[in-house]
């Protein structure tokens, strides 16, 4: 019923399904194929969800969500309901969030200029990466086996890159934008890794 600021998709049998989120607080499950009312609707955060991200968990899914109430939710589709409580990390808003390619683990960006590593499938507390010099608005995760990286990129105007299993110092900082990093994509494989990234300056 208001603005939406987040989305993701899944596979469900012959269908797809698409997970909303917005200013209203609430994700909401829809059938992407046949269309009409939501599916399902999952509340729990207290403040705008801004963004979301789906993991297989067997032969269902779950859905993992990052709010401007500086939480991340991890939902039961099945139950309807939250995994488990909401946890707490981020000091300040959660403002992206990336799908860590071993299935098991997502990477939050945040205003309070951190990331967030989280198991979505132990729980626990998360791994934090502190590098960045001012809100990070944007992260993507690249790699496999035990090469896994994230890049990240802000207000700062640049990207770092990190080792998401020993965490610690960036491995890399690249610079070049004017301002403000506000989305990054990556693509390629080994030595062909490229990352993109599209900033406030109008500039890729």
């Amino acid at each position: 019923t208001e603005a939406v600021s987040a989305i993701a998709c899944h596979g469900a049998g012959d269908g797809w399904r698409i997970v909303s989120g917005g200013k209203d607080k609430v994700l909401l499950v829809w059938d992407a194929v046949k269309g009409g009312a939501p599916l399902l609707k999952l509340e729990g955060h207290t403040s705008l969800v801004r963004a979301i991200a789906c993991h297989r968990v067997g032969d269902g899914w779950r859905y993992v969500s990052g709010s401007y109430d500086k939480t991340v939710r991890v939902w039961d589709v099945e139950g309807g309901a939250a995994a488990r409580p909401a946890v707490d990390g981020h000091e300040g808003d959660v403002t992206a969030l990336a799908r860590v390619g071993d299935g098991r683990r997502v990477v939050t960006a945040s205003r309070d200029k951190t990331l967030r590593v989280w198991d979505v499938v132990e729980g626990g507390a998360p791994l934090k990466l502190v590098g960045h010099e001012d809100e990070v608005k944007a992260v993507e995760c690249y790699g496999e086996g035990d090469a896994r990286r994230a890049v990240s990129g802000g207000r700062d105007k640049t990207l770092l890159v990190w080792d998401l299993d020993k965490g610690g110092a960036p491995l890399l900082k690249l610079k070049g934008h004017t301002d403000y990093v506000r989305a990054i994509a990556c693509h390629g494989e080994g030595d062909a890794r490229r990352a993109v990234s599209g900033g406030r300056d109008k500039t890729l």
